[in-house]
């Protein structure tokens, strides 16, 4: 196994190397706006999740403090979300996703919540195009389960929704809530010998190269494995009381 330095040399040098690349390929696109970074990556045993932790308003206005925006339910229910800066729908989201009955009606009884909020948020920004992406991971009897939901909000307030329930299987699998998810997934390829937490902290890092206009550090880490789960770093959650 390589020491911690020779892989932190690693991961400098291919975050370098994939900045000057994707730079050169969005240099002459139209500059894309994100509130929220969130990289995740699946096996079977091990889901890890890493997110930004700057806050914005609906109109990406970063506001001068943070928050750690990967939210606990209970042990072994987590989710990550963009977007999701009230506290108010914080917290109906929490209850939602804490009840007992099945996992899957409560994950799109969530997303609906999460739309009726972002629908009557946006009724008075006419000109306004959103999107939000929400990561949810839970353990079930020892399975890890991890569902991936996204919305957006165009010019006449219509919702589109895409969504998936991600089985996880031995080679890694990633999520990249980022508008340079692209750059970030081709990177991975470079990335596969270093250890998934390492591994998952560089890929947001590199996307928080990319994002510089609304996402920022520090970045809060989630570790959940089939019998446990770890904060790797963590700050205060919006106050929901």
């Amino acid at each position: 196994m390589l020491p911690v330095v020779t892989h932190i040399n690693i991961i400098r040098n291919r975050i370098k190397r994939t900045v000057f690349l994707a730079n050169l390929v969005f240099s002459t696109a139209n500059s894309q706006y994100s509130g929220t970074t969130i990289i995740t990556c699946i096996t079977r045993d091990t889901v890890v999740v890493a997110a930004d932790s700057r806050v914005t308003t609906i109109d990406l206005v970063p506001l001068p403090y943070f928050v750690c925006k990967i939210y606990q339910v209970n042990d072994s229910t987590f989710f990550a979300s963009s977007g999701v800066y009230s506290p108010v729908l914080l917290k109906t989201v929490k209850e939602i996703l804490g009840r007992r009955d099945s996992m899957s009606v409560r994950i799109e009884d969530a997303s609906e919540a999460m739309g009726k909020y972002f629908r009557e948020e946006l009724r008075a920004k006419p000109d306004t195009i959103f999107r939000i992406e929400v990561i949810f991971i839970w353990r079930d009897g020892g399975i890890l389960n991890v569902g991936y939901r996204s919305a957006r909000f165009d010019k006449e307030k219509m919702l589109i929704r895409d969504g998936e329930n991600i089985v996880p299987v031995e080679s890694p699998q990633y999520i990249a809530s980022t508008p340079f998810g692209k750059s970030v997934l081709n990177a991975t390829t470079g990335f596969r010998s270093i250890p998934i937490i390492p591994r998952v902290l560089a890929l947001t890092n590199l996307a928080l190269k990319l994002d510089t206009l609304v996402s920022g550090r520090p970045i809060d880490v989630l570790c959940l494995t089939r019998n446990r789960y770890e904060w790797i770093k963590k700050k205060p959650e919006w106050d929901t009381n």
